[in-house]
């Protein structure tokens, strides 16, 4: 049989039907998938506001299987076979949208609530740490700052005079002291 150019270059030829992911497509569906090629990559590319030559083309050729299916299933006669094509083509491309749009909203939710329990999240740290630093005596709160200030333990240490290792670990008492201190009162609290 010979093979007969394709009236779409970057379409291809098909000599036998084949089966694709989506089932089979048959020779003449497959040609006319070719004849329609570029007025269907225009419609996804405007419906899915995308230029994804690939996707176009995947989406025309699960087309073309459920044209091939819909033709084999059915007793009657498909009578312009690219305008039922296109048509075909056009409810899987609206069905694509419609996932694109789901799962858009569904990574805007997902977005929107890390995001608001990232902001719980830092408001609660900063009550706690207004807390801490309130609750903290003259000494801790004058290491706290200098450690905020981006001082290091050896800078702290030297210009106070102290070993570095005593400064260290009087500090973290202190702190581990104060965190125990308010979390005790703030579970108290809302227990009461």
């Amino acid at each position: 049989m010979p093979r007969h150019p394709h009236p779409t270059p970057d379409w291809g030829t098909l000599e036998i039907g084949y089966t694709d992911e989506f089932g089979a497509v048959a020779p003449d569906v497959y040609m006319s998938a070719g004849r329609v090629w570029r007025k269907a990559q225009d419609y996804a590319a405007r419906v899915l506001h995308d230029f994804d030559e690939a996707r176009a083309r995947t989406l025309l050729l699960k087309a073309a299987a459920q044209t091939t299916r819909a033709r084999d299933e059915n007793p009657h006669r498909i009578d312009e076979l690219d305008g039922y094509l296109f048509q075909t083509f056009k409810r899987v491309v609206l069905a694509e949208l419609q996932k694109d749009n789901n799962r858009r909203r569904f990574e805007g939710e997902a977005h929107i609530e890390t995001e608001w329990h990232a902001q719980s999240s830092n408001v609660e740290r900063r009550i706690l740490l207004g807390e801490l630093v309130a609750a903290m005596d003259e000494w801790t709160r004058s290491v706290f700052e200098w450690l905020a200030l981006d001082y290091n333990f050896d800078d702290i240490a030297r210009h106070l005079g102290t070993d570095v290792k005593v400064l260290r670990n009087r500090y973290n008492r202190r702190l581990t002291s104060l965190m125990k201190q308010i979390r005790g009162q703030s579970g108290g609290a809302s227990r009461g």
